[in-house]
This record gives C-alpha cells, structure tokens and sequence, in this order.
C-alpha cells in the first residue's frame, strides 16, 4: 500500500482494506474537551462532536496526521499490508553558509541530531532549559528555510530576538499586522490560520523546517490547522509541558512525532543550568471561617483587602529589594497587585 507523505501521509482510500480503515478510525478518535465539557456544566452539546477524529476522509483519499506513521505501520501489519512511503516532503535548497556557533550544551546537541536523522518530533525541555536555543541550532544545523510557528507577538519577538543575538541574521515576521517573510520566519498562528487556503499553502511550501513553539497547543484546532498543511521535512516541537488535562496529549505525537529528547528537571540541576528554589514560609495570621467551597470567593476578596497581610507582604519586599535583590510579586488579581504596587 503506497503512502505519500507531504505535509500529512495520503492513501488512496480504494487501496486501504475497509478492516484497516475502520481500525485508523478508533485509534484516531479521542473524547472532545468541548463536548465533555458542556455535560459537566449541564449543557446540551450542541454541534460539538462527541470525539475528535484526526483522519480525514473524502471519496479519494484517506489523510493521516504524520506522526501517525508508526501506528498506520502496525495496524497493517495485522493484515499482512505493508506500507511504502512516497517521500513528497518540502526541502527547499541550503540558503545561509557559515552560521555562528550557537553554543548547544550536550542534551541540546543531542535534540538537534536526532531530528537531523528522524526528521521530526518533539523535544521536551523544562523552563529555562534552552527550549530556543534548540530550535535556533536545529535552524543552523539543517541550513534549509525555516518557519518558526507561535501564538503570541510577545513569542515572535523573543524569538526574533534570540535569532539576532546567536545567529547574527534577521528573522522575517509574518503576524500582528507584519508581512515580510525572510529565509528564517517567525509567524504567529493566529494570522496564518486566517489566510486564504492557496496563500497560506504557497508561504508553508517554502520551508524546509517547521519547529512550533509550546507545542503542547497543538491539539487546538487553528494550530492543527496551519501545522497540518506544512509540507517542510523536518518538524520540531518544542515545550516544557506535554502532558495536557484534556485527554489529547497524543496529539503531540500524532502531529510531531515521537519524542527526540527528554530531559528532566534534575538534570538541569545537577548540570548548573536551574537553581533550586529555596522556599520560605511567611505566617500573616489572616484567618477566615471557611465552611465550603462557596465560602472561597469571598475568602479572597477578603484576603486581598486585609490591610495588615498586605503591609506584611510590602514590608518584606521592601526589606528584600533595598538589600538589592531583584523581587516578583505574583498574584492571581489585578487589583490586587494595583493595590501592592501602591504601596510600594
């Protein structure tokens, strides 16, 4: 059975026996968030499906996810099938020579040749591990365009940013209002996904890498949208969570591949790159008779409007900041942290 894999694996849907078919059906159907969702809340479902199916079918064809290649693989094989690969993916010609060094500590390097040699997957780094840095020695190492995928203007710009710092050269930027593609290209997805389909998969077809930054969004449908119309050989995911609440956290592979590198939080520790977190507990008295869950909402808008908690909280970030350490304060309102600002 011939299977031609461009920026998702197409089978001509006459070559596919029904029995396999009907088990790339289940294997590809998860529960929907949205429709479970609106259970719980008591809601009557309305158009939301009860699963979602990431194959697609039409009288032609049947299209698979690529990362699904590894499952395809093994459910034909329950039925003696094998699966030859009509390698169609984009790779467009090298385009930079001689970029800098980028400096990859081990289990960065170790990310980088593993895509170079499994073409695509993810890479799960925790915070502050050099999730960039990894994309950023992938797009020197492969030499091919690139199009590096987010879904903020904050991310494009650190991405832009990073690109500049390590690499010298200027990324293009496709989002917020900008269009000016370049050989790297940050694009935000939320304006890619709104592009004429013919559009969008002319600007997709120029890149030979695609790497999609917190790659754990995928299972959203604007990303899986724009993703799954890339047609680049390599594709890259990188994030610091991939496990999801909502069940779809096999969408990460299905649409990136397998993971490539895994690197746990206490490496990180141990090589010098995090710090542990020394972690002091301030008593403030504050005290609420809280009987049930109803009584939480209250409780904290009485929490952030207590005067003497608030100084305690000002007193020791004042004590910390004159001593000439840089302090974050965090809370979960905005009035809130209006009000501590304020003070301070």
């Amino acid at each position: 059975m011939l299977a031609r894999v461009d920026a998702a694996i197409r089978i001509d849907r006459g070559a596919m026996p029904a029995k396999l078919l009907e088990r790339l059906r289940r294997a590809l159907s998860f529960p929907n968030p949205a429709y479970l969702d609106r259970l719980r809340l008591g809601l009557h479902p309305g158009g939301e499906p009860e699963e979602l199916c990431v194959m697609e079918e039409d009288r032609a064809d049947v299209r698979l996810p690529r990362g699904a290649i590894h499952e395809l693989r093994r459910l034909a094989s329950l039925d003696g099938v094998e699966v030859e690969c009509d390698d169609r993916r984009a790779l467009p010609a090298a385009w930079i020579p001689d970029l800098p060094d980028v400096g990859l500590r081990d289990y960065q390097e170790r990310a980088v040749g593993k895509l170079g040699r499994i073409t695509q997957g993810t890479v799960v780094i925790p915070c502050g591990g050099g999730k960039t840095r990894v994309g950023i020695g992938a797009i020197r190492r492969l030499r091919t365009p690139a199009l590096v995928l987010v879904h903020t203007l904050d991310l494009a710009e650190q991405w832009r940013r990073e690109i500049r710092s390590l690499l010298g050269v200027e990324a293009g930027v496709v989002g917020g209002g900008d269009d000016e593609p370049a050989p790297i290209t940050v694009g935000v997805i939320q304006t890619l996904v709104r592009w004429e389909p013919a559009r969008l998969d002319a600007f997709l077809g120029g890149f030979g890498l695609v790497i999609l930054d917190e790659a754990h969004h995928v299972a959203a449908s604007t990303f899986r949208e724009v993703l799954g119309r890339c047609p680049a050989r390599y594709r890259l995911g990188l994030t610091a969570t991939p496990e999801r609440e909502d069940g779809l956290t096999p969408l990460l592979g299905l649409y990136l591949g397998r993971p490539l590198e895994v690197v746990r939080h206490e490496e990180l520790v141990a090589a010098g790159v995090l710090t542990l977190p020394e972690i002091q507990v301030v008593e403030t008295g504050f005290t609420y008779p809280y009987l049930s869950a109803d009584d939480y909402a209250p409780m904290m808008s009485a929490l952030v409007a207590d005067d003497a908690r608030n100084d305690l909280v000002v007193g020791q970030v004042a004590a910390e900041a004159l001593a000439g350490q840089t302090c974050l304060v965090l809370s979960g309102r905005v009035g809130h942290c209006r009000a501590l600002t304020a003070r301070l």
